[in-house]
């Protein structure tokens, strides 16, 4: 049996909102439908929702943090458990809420991939957390 489930979800939003072709509302109602799908399909798994990785952008920036807020009070309202990569751990951002731009690929078109070092330390962390959770 699946005992946890860590969702990445999201990140498509952000050019969407940022150009105000869709409201926050939208899609945090997108997010939470695809975590009640894997609740339904799960029952007995913890669901995590990681929050939505912080882009080279400052006007997106600021878009990802409000998309943020509003996912861990869904998670909140729901019982899900929020992973903040960002807050305490720093993992992808410094103390200004600048991206660690080496743990992301360069010349993607979509600013939001991270590279083998990225994914190795989301990874990391996510492993650690499997067993703390």
């Amino acid at each position: 049996a699946i005992k946890q489930i860590f969702i990445l979800t999201g990140t498509n939003y952000v050019d969407s909102l940022s150009s105000r072709t869709l409201n926050y509302d939208t899609a945090v109602r997108g997010i939470n439908e695809i975590c009640f799908k894997l609740w339904d399909i799960f029952v007995n798994a913890k669901i995590n929702v990681v929050n939505i990785l912080p882009r080279a952008d400052r006007l997106k920036n600021n878009v990802v943090n409000e998309l943020n807020r509003s996912i861990r009070e869904m998670c909140r309202l729901h019982g899900l458990n929020f992973v903040d990569t960002e807050s305490k751990n720093r993992l992808f951002s410094d103390s200004s809420g600048n991206r660690k731009q080496q743990f992301f690929n360069d010349g993607y078109f979509d600013d939001v991939h991270l590279n083998v070092n990225g994914i190795s330390r989301l990874s990391k962390h996510l492993k650690y957390l499997a067993h703390i959770l």
